[in-house]
């Protein structure tokens, strides 16, 4: 679920996992799986 809340929020905002990766100085997988992890932590701490 991570995986397809990730894209759909990227495609809203208007940004690429690409972009994001580079900005960070990450590969997109690492950035794939920190935002995981971050969003994880967010649905765990809002009771989800």
């Amino acid at each position: 679920m991570p995986n397809k809340r990730i894209k759909s929020e990227m495609i809203l905002a208007g940004v690429s996992i690409t972009e994001i990766a580079e900005y960070l100085g990450k590969t997109e997988q690492e950035t794939v799986l920190l935002l995981n992890t971050e969003l994880g932590i967010m649905y765990n701490k809002n009771g989800g």
